[in-house]
């Protein structure tokens, strides 16, 4: 996201004027807690949406029988 930013402001003005540290802060907090998030709430969205994460030892089993 900043990357997108970064870049379109030196394609357009040829400047960092807009893109500001609150801007750079914002958006690694974001990608943080919503990291946190997935890792506490990944789980029970998974089952909800009916998607299963297969493991080695899944793969394996199924291609036993």
């Amino acid at each position: 996201m900043v990357a997108v930013s970064v870049g379109t402001c030196l394609i357009c003005i040829h400047s960092l004027g807009s893109v500001g540290a609150g801007t750079v802060i914002a958006a690694f907090l974001v990608g943080f807690n919503l990291g946190k998030l997935n890792k506490v709430f990944g789980g029970k969205r998974d089952k909800l949406l009916g998607k299963h994460t297969y493991t080695e030892e899944d793969v394996l089993r199924e291609r036993m029988e």
